[in-house]
């Protein structure tokens, strides 16, 4: 898995608990330090893993220097972490041949007080496998040097994704060997690298310029039955294709892809603005399906002619959305903090029974968005220590995460924001203090962000208001694990699965969550803290497992709570095509 997708995960985790958890602090430092030790196990077998790396990462000091601590596991699995200074954590393991059971790195929420001295964590990890197979033509014919791709999805920020997992090429047999990251459902998809079945793959990209018998054959029949990208078993799209159960270090059985023959066009087009020298080098074009599961691997990528043409081939009728990322030198960038892979520009296409020509996409110019924040019932509260956080949505605003402090007047200004879908967040707000509401040019945007893929600009106002309270929970259980945590669930949650509140324990099967903002919530007392509680869906499945906690302006709550398992939680979220883990 990418860094900066795992970057992406911990930066939510942290914004979603930053009311809840205290990070270590200078005071902190100072307390006498505990350790931390358990054992890493194969989640098939219960045998000790030797040779996982593990790291305990601070809650909210994401990339501070020093802040982490490592450690390998022993050849039974146990590990131990020696001078852990108090705190909150997350701990990752990884190993060269073993993945999380949900095929992502695993994140264990682990508590240290003064001293204390945490035992007996568990984490778990699956042996991959391979997924091995054949691609062949309509006819049954092997093809040579077929591209076959493995995805799988996640939940990142709420909301399921599709990500790409392997990819390989096969052989003069047709056949491919990928690798599996543990259990899970694996969508596995093919599709031809040259023109002719049996043919070795051309070598070169494409949006490289097509010969003149290439142009002429493509114009002259260009609804021409062509093989094209299919899902296994034979489908031309996710929704038709049949998931792979894969058991953590299993193998798959065999399986043939037998590639279709559809009506296929092109899609060609200009980057507005290259000739000019608007990018430093040539950006990336991705085609994908428009609506449905989001994916930061599936869609065709195509790469422009120097002029700013592109073509891109063997495109099925269908909905699609076209996305240009690269680098911008343009003058829109000019004072930008550097120049850096960005969202270029977007258009949807509809492809019909015909090729579309014409497409014209032009580089939108970064985005000045200006601010204020208000408190009231205050005239002039302190806004020292106050940022305002733009998160982006999706894989299409690139490394758009932009933080601001909060001037004393309370205004913030957002400069040179790369185009793409963002959520207003707050951080440091006033004590008892809470996000009333966001809005963006009058229009409320608190839960859903704001839309910025078409450029734009204006006034972001952000409302807070008093009357925090708080939530007690008791567990009662005769074996309460270390990892337990409280969460608490709004009932309406934002689109990121944002607005979650977490508790570590303050005694044995003791909780409290301070700040917590007036509304209504689902509270439960977690075996583990796992990112399918940021799904929507999921929440409305487990509700009925937790307790309904309808919390006024400056109230306070006590609950009594009953442990959710894993297993309960697996249950909850297997129906979704969700893993809990």
């Amino acid at each position: 898995m990418s860094c900066r997708f795992l970057l992406s995960i911990l930066f939510s985790l942290t914004a979603a608990a930053q009311s809840t958890l205290q990070t270590p602090t200078d005071d902190a430092l100072q307390q006498p330090p505990g350790s931390v030790e358990g054992r890493v196990t194969n989640v098939e077998t219960g045998d000790g893993i030797s040779g996982a790396t593990l790291r305990l990462i601070p809650v909210g000091r994401r990339g501070a220097q020093g802040s982490d601590y490592n450690t390998t596991s022993q050849n039974d699995g146990s590990f131990r972490f020696d001078a852990v200074n108090p705190g909150n954590y997350f701990l990752i393991a990884t190993q060269t041949s073993f993945a999380s059971p949900s095929g992502s790195t695993q994140r264990n929420y682990i508590r240290v007080e003064p001293s204390q001295e945490v035992r007996d964590i568990a984490v778990q990890l699956s042996q991959m496998g391979r997924i091995r197979g054949k691609v062949t033509d309509d006819n049954g014919s092997p093809l040579y040097g077929a591209r076959v791709q493995t995805f799988m999805t996640y939940n990142l920020r709420g909301k399921t994704q599709l990500r790409r997992v392997s990819q390989a090429t096969t052989d003069e047999q047709g056949r491919f060997a990928l690798k599996t990251q543990g259990a899970g459902k694996y969508y596995v998809a093919a599709e031809p690298e040259s023109e002719e079945p049996g043919k070795a793959p051309a070598q070169k990209d494409r949006g490289q310029e097509q010969t003149e018998q290439e142009q002429t054959s493509a114009e002259s029949d260009p609804g021409k039955l062509d093989l094209v990208r299919t899902f296994y078993p034979k489908s031309l799209d996710l929704e038709g294709a049949t998931a792979l159960e894969i058991a953590g270090g299993q193998d798959a059985p065999d399986v043939t892809i037998q590639l279709r023959r559809a009506a296929a066009y092109h899609i060609r087009g200009k980057i507005e603005g290259m000739a000019s020298g608007a990018t430093s080098r040539a950006p990336s074009i991705s085609l994908g399906p428009r609506g449905g599961v989001g994916s930061d691997g599936m869609g065709e990528v195509a790469r422009p002619q120097a002029d700013g043409t592109f073509d891109i081939a063997k495109v099925v009728p269908g909905s699609y959305t076209l996305n240009v990322t690269g680098t911008d030198n343009s003058a829109t960038q000019q004072g930008a903090r550097s120049s850096r892979t960005r969202l270029l520009a977007r258009q949807d296409v509809d492809v019909g029974a015909g090729d579309v020509n014409g497409i014209v996409l032009a580089v939108i110019p970064l985005v000045n968005l200006s601010g204020r924040i208000a408190l009231e019932g205050q005239d002039n509260p302190s806004w020292s220590g106050v940022r305002v956080n733009l998160l982006p949505i999706g894989a299409a605003a690139g490394s758009g995460f932009q933080t601001v402090a909060v001037q004393a007047d309370g205004s913030f200004a957002l400069e040179n924001v790369a185009p793409g879908e963002y959520l207003v967040r707050t951080a440091g707000i006033p004590t008892g203090s809470y996000v009333k509401s966001v809005s963006y040019n009058r229009q409320d945007i608190t839960n859903n962000g704001v839309d910025l893929t078409q450029g734009g600009g204006g006034e972001i106002e952000i409302v807070l208001r008093t009357g925090t309270g708080e939530v007690d929970g008791t567990l009662t259980a005769d074996a309460i694990p270390a990892t337990t945590m409280m969460v608490l669930a709004p009932e309406n949650p934002a689109a990121d699965g944002s607005g979650l509140l977490l508790g570590s324990q303050q005694s044995a099967g003791g909780f409290v969550i301070r700040n917590v903002s007036p509304g209504r919530y689902y509270a439960f007392a977690v075996e583990r803290w796992s990112p399918v509680w940021q799904n929507s869906d999921f929440v409305r499945q487990i509700e009925n497992q937790g307790v309904s906690v309808d919390l006024p302006e400056n109230g306070h709550l006590q609950v009594q709570l009953s442990l959710t398992t894993m297993d309960q939680m697996q249950a909850a979220a297997a129906p979704l095509g969700l893993t809990a883990q």
